[in-house]
């Protein structure tokens, strides 16, 4: 397999220099100040036998790899596809590292029964490490599917207070409920359903999509998973107030131990429900709630594919600039 191997994360050194590689290479590519810590990872890639899981992998010595890759593997849904991204050391670079490393992901994801490899590469835009990351996958065969944008949001709780009072103003009929932690048990069935339905509502990358199966013992599942992280949840949810069914949700999660960045995970309204001012009302008291339980956090980092042109608006009207941005490429093995 080119020399691939896998790094167990309870070898403390092996470990610790991945981490370590990957880190320094994705900031060298995408020009980020900060990105998954240690324990995240030890969670995300533990359990062989969770449903969702990541395996990471390394070239070169376990105590100064040359290059890093992580592959998710998804027992759920598109079981047939891996979601990969590979880094080389920015000080080894041009040494044929980089084929070397796909070329193992493609046999060991082969191996694994998955027939379908998507890879990722966070990038600073229109950036030497965007073009080296196009060309790179156009010589080996990787097509280009789509590019997601990242937006940072700067927190400002005045701020913040204005525009919630305008989206509120704007929503008229509905109501945000918050959530810190686990779902009540009353808003569980509704919560599972409207997370099944976010994966056939957003632009395809490129490997299918389709709506997700999920129940209450799938979203306690997620719960556990972000405490296994480290990490809080908060959730809003919009709730039609004619009906008082829910419609919408909108999640934010942050690190308890590294609090100044938190990440915008999924949101999602009915179809029925959207151009009605539900989503950004979600997303600003999402915001608020999150500040009253992380004081230190100072900025949210969100991610849309750049064909998503109304959630796209709607973002930069609640003052998110680009900082980066995802491309995605797809093989069929």
């Amino acid at each position: 397999m080119s020399g691939l191997a896998r790094v167990d994360v309870d070898d403390g050194p092996a470990f610790s220099a991945w981490v370590e590689c990957y880190d320094r290479a994705q900031r060298h590519a995408s020009g980020a100040d900060e990105g998954w810590l240690p324990e995240e990872w030890r969670a995300r890639a533990r359990d062989d036998a969770a449903p969702i899981h990541s395996r990471l992998y390394r070239l070169g010595p376990a105590g100064s790899p040359d290059a890093v890759a992580v592959a998710e593997y998804n027992g759920l849904d598109n079981v047939r596809l891996a979601q990969t991204e590979l880094y080389v050391d920015p000080a080894r670079r041009r040494r044929g590292l980089g084929t070397a490393l796909l070329s193992g992901l493609v046999d060991e994801v082969g191996a694994l029964g998955r027939d379908t490899l998507m890879v990722r590469a966070l990038v600073a835009p229109a950036s030497e490490a965007a073009r080296a990351a196009l060309a790179f996958a156009d010589a080996r065969g990787l097509a280009h599917t789509s590019t997601s944008l990242r937006r940072v949001w700067d927190l400002d709780p005045a701020t913040l207070a204005r525009l919630e009072d305008r989206r509120r103003a704007r929503a008229r009929g509905y109501e945000v409920l918050i959530v810190v932690g686990p779902t009540p048990a009353a808003l569980l069935e509704e919560r599972a359903r409207l997370a099944g339905l976010i994966a056939g509502a957003v632009p395809d990358a490129g490997a299918g999509a389709s709506e997700q199966r999920w129940d209450p013992a799938r979203v306690r599942d997620l719960e556990r998973h972000v405490a296994d992280l480290g990490r809080r949840l908060v959730v809003a949810l919009a709730r039609e107030g004619s009906s008082g069914r829910l419609v919408g949700f909108c999640e934010v999660t942050v690190s308890r131990s590294r609090p100044r960045t938190a990440y915008q995970w999924g949101t999602f309204v009915e179809p029925e429900h959207r151009e009605r001012g539900v989503a950004s009302w979600m997303k600003v008291a999402a915001a608020r709630a999150l500040l009253a339980v992380s004081p230190a956090t100072t900025r949210i980092l969100t991610e849309n594919d750049a064909r998503n042109a109304p959630v796209i608006a709607m973002n930069e009207s609640l003052g998110q600039r680009v900082v980066a941005e995802n491309l995605v490429f797809v093989a069929t093995l």
